[in-house]
């Protein structure tokens, strides 16, 4: 019996890799997503930190950066994973570099926030949109919480750009 269930299990995880490989579709290309803030320097005491954790690396290697205003942030392979801190500017001064921080430990105090929809991805030929800049604003930052939100999503084709503005979602 254990023998099926070892065998069954087996030929699942097979097919869910050869189902999630990175096969290009027919006829396809390829869009990048751009991520960005934009009011960054609205928050002079904190310092916005991504983290990307690359997929694959068992070392739990990873990306740290400080985020500029308006600067695209990109999530890279689609199993990465890419979090967001804001961190006081006090914190970021005492450590003297961002590799000196835990940020397992500043996790237990300060929540980061994780955006889903910043990977690229393929569409079919027949749609001509290049990229997707999506913007999002920083509407609080607390020494133990950030809350963003969506605010334009910009879609860029051939010959025009698409904009899309979303409200606040506590001012409507």
């Amino acid at each position: 019996m254990n023998f099926y269930k070892i065998s069954l299990f087996t030929i699942l995880i097979l097919c869910f890799q050869i189902l999630s490989s990175d096969i290009v579709p027919e006829n396809s290309h390829h869009i990048r997503k751009c991520l960005k803030f934009n009011n960054i320097n609205d928050f002079p005491g904190f310092s916005i930190i991504s983290v990307v954790s690359f997929a694959g690396h068992i070392d739990g290697m990873n990306s740290v950066n400080i985020v500029k205003n308006d600067e695209c942030i990109y999530k890279g392979y689609k199993f990465n994973q890419l979090r967001f801190y804001a961190i006081n500017n006090n914190l970021l001064n005492k450590n003297r570099s961002l590799e000196n921080i835990d940020f397992e430990k500043i996790n237990e105090n300060l929540k980061p926030i994780y955006i889903e929809d910043c990977e690229g991805g393929y569409i079919d030929n027949k749609d001509k949109l290049q990229n997707i800049e999506t913007i999002y604003k920083i509407s609080e930052i607390t020494d133990s919480s950030i809350i963003v939100y969506k605010h334009e999503e910009i879609k860029h084709y051939p010959d025009e750009e698409i904009h899309m503005t979303y409200s606040h979602p506590r001012k409507k």
